[in-house]
């Protein structure tokens, strides 16, 4: 059941290849690594760094690190920035 939700929201049907799904075309714009799209998902539902932590299993640090570098990837200096860029990718 879990892959089947996984699979239906982050990647394009058979059916659907008029267009690809914003999401993959942000992750392979951006080279991002399952684990950061993990955690992009949960800053854009407003998470802390703290509950992210606890919801995913990882240390604290670790998520600093992947915030870290999925900021560089991306080019945005914070999670504002980062909403909206993954906000505005999608409405492309």
């Amino acid at each position: 059941l879990y892959l089947d939700h996984f699979l239906n929201r982050h990647f394009v049907s058979n059916t659907d290849n008029k267009s690809i799904n914003p999401f993959i075309q942000f992750i392979n714009d951006y080279k991002i690594s399952k684990r950061e799209w993990e955690i992009i998902e949960e800053i854009c539902e407003g998470m802390t760094n703290k509950e992210i932590s606890e919801k995913l299993f990882i240390s604290l640090q670790t998520v600093k690190d992947h915030c870290y570098k999925i900021y560089k990837k991306t080019g945005v200096r914070n999670r504002v920035e980062l909403v909206n860029l993954v906000l505005s990718n999608k409405s492309d």
